[in-house]
């Protein structure tokens, strides 16, 4: 069961967009998050890598994160519904965006295995620096399904990440 539960969340994410980004869909943009969160079960922290492929229109991010007395890695896939310029001028481009995503940690908490899934509406701001550079901030709210130890139901987060994403030219 936990591991249909899985697979399933995993196909959902993958799933979650076919179509093409504003902005975001001009190279491969791969760079660092630094991230928070805050769900019933206290606060945590996270760190991670985002990735963003001109082939797959999903923002991809893989993350550790420490929360209270679990470790556990998690991997998040975005699809922008809406990324649209705020500010355009000759030397300064902000965007921001809205979205949905998927989530998926595993890690431990007390000795036990932990696992959770579920959906993330994104929310934030995209300053391109320059054409290689970008920083983004974001806020994540977000709702689950939390598998082990126990099976609970929400799994209510709101999680915030500032992030830089280098830009490789095509």
């Amino acid at each position: 069961m936990k591991l249909r539960t899985t697979l399933l969340a995993c196909i959902i994410m993958l799933i979650l967009g076919p179509s093409v980004f504003a902005d975001h869909d001009k190279g491969t943009g791969i760079g660092g998050v630094l991230g928070s969160n805050f769900g019933i079960d206290g606060a945590g922290a996270n760190l991670g890598i985002s990735l963003k492929l001109p082939t797959i229109p999903i923002f991809w991010a893989a993350y550790l994160g420490i929360h209270n007395d679990n470790i556990a890695f998690g991997i998040t896939g975005d699809k922008y519904i809406i990324d649209q310029d705020l500010v355009t001028e000759k030397d300064f481009n902000l965007d921001w965006y809205f979205g949905i995503g998927g989530y998926l940690n595993m890690g431990t908490i007390n000795g036990d295995f932990l696992s959770a899934a579920g959906v993330r509406f994104p929310v934030g701001l995209s300053w391109h620096i320059n054409k290689e550079y970008e920083m983004f901030l974001a806020l994540d709210p977000s709702i689950g399904l939390s598998i082990s130890p126990d099976l609970k139901f929400p799994d209510l987060y709101f999680a915030a990440e500032l992030g830089v994403r280098y830009w490789m030219k095509k």
